[in-house]
């Protein structure tokens, strides 16, 4: 059975090596400290049980084939810190069906999630420029791309384009209003404005619970806070 890691990576820990837990087949979850800025590549490759990993909000860049062959891994949260994420970052993880890309990432590297076949959605952050020849090839259940800045460039050719659609796929690309760079087609797919979700009713029922209706924006996964106090100072 799949041994789940369940003490800590020490504080003490600030960068991770390239290989460090490659091919670690019963590696079913690890959780990455504050104090990583630094994970080699191919480090987490081929870990073929893992399906959790937390990544730390200090990490700084996703390396070539970090996650590469993570064949159980679900979906990945990208922190606001890390800037690039590398060549084949997450080339074949088939059970990958949702990603979302923190707002400092600016590159996403050639074949970066080549070949995730169960992808459905990925939200991309508000500093994306490039994304690389075969970001997204060969996903085939890739439907959903929100962006919440500017148009990227897209790099490759016709053949070999960040994303080739297949014979009767369909992807859709979400951008917001205000943004720039965006036209009735991008890289070939269809484009659909959005605006920023809004509340549109609040209303305490006679429990005193509150019911909170607001616009929604597909492919959106949203975190309800609360507070006991209206006090924000």
């Amino acid at each position: 059975f799949p041994v789940t890691i369940t003490f800590p990576i020490p504080q003490s820990v600030n960068s991770i090596g390239e290989y460090a837990f490659s091919l670690c087949t019963n590696l079913a979850s690890i959780t990455i400290p504050n104090s990583v800025t630094i994970i080699g590549g191919w480090a987490f490759s081929y870990c073929s049980s893992l399906t959790i990993i937390s990544l730390g909000d200090s990490l700084l860049h996703i390396a070539a084939g970090t996650f590469a062959g993570c064949t159980k891994l679900t979906r990945i949260t990208i922190p606001n810190r890390v800037t690039g994420i590398g060549r084949s970052a997450f080339d074949q993880c088939i059970g990958l069906t949702s990603a979302i890309i923190g707002d400092s990432v600016t590159n996403i590297g050639y074949e970066a999630f080549y070949s995730c076949t169960n992808l459905v959605s990925v939200i991309f952050g508000k500093s994306v420029v490039t994304i690389g020849a075969g970001a997204f090839v060969a996903c085939t259940n890739l439907s959903r791309l929100t962006f919440m800045g500017d148009a990227p460039t897209l790099l490759g050719d016709q053949v070999y384009s960040s994303w080739a659609l297949q014979s009767g796929q369909s992807k859709t690309v979400y951008y917001f209003a205000g943004t720039t760079g965006w036209e009735a087609t991008f890289g070939g797919l269809t484009t659909v404005q959005l605006t920023t979700p809004t509340v549109q009713s609040l209303v305490f029922n006679v429990n005193g619970n509150a019911q909170l209706s607001w616009s929604a924006m597909p492919g959106t996964i949203y975190e309800i806070q609360s507070s006991d106090s209206l006090d924000v100072s």
